[in-house]
């Protein structure tokens, strides 16, 4: 697995572990750009971060659905984790 796609995993994996188990993609996206910029990484876009995040799902890490925020929030993906987050985070930590 490449450096971004880890980074993104890391991000939602962050998110869902202070939020139930589940990471809005908006918000995963704002921590994938505040890790991309402390480690002097390239900020890919929020289409491919999510990509990135739902391939994981292949390895059957996590679930994503579209949800729809109203109005003035639009739709957007929320990334359920079918694996303990925390086993993902120690996982990425050692790796990323």
């Amino acid at each position: 697995m490449s450096v971004q796609k880890k980074l993104s995993l890391y991000a939602a994996a962050l998110v869902a572990k202070e939020n139930e188990g589940a990471a809005p993609s908006p918000v995963v996206y704002d921590i994938y750009k505040i890790l991309c910029e402390g480690s002097d990484m390239e900020i890919y876009t929020q289409e491919t971060v999510n990509s990135h995040i739902n391939k994981a799902g292949t390895y059957g890490v996590l679930e994503s659905e579209r949800v729809s925020g109203g109005f003035k929030s639009g739709v957007h993906l929320v990334f359920k984790f079918t694996e303990p987050v925390g086993a993902v985070l120690d996982t990425l930590s050692v790796r990323v």
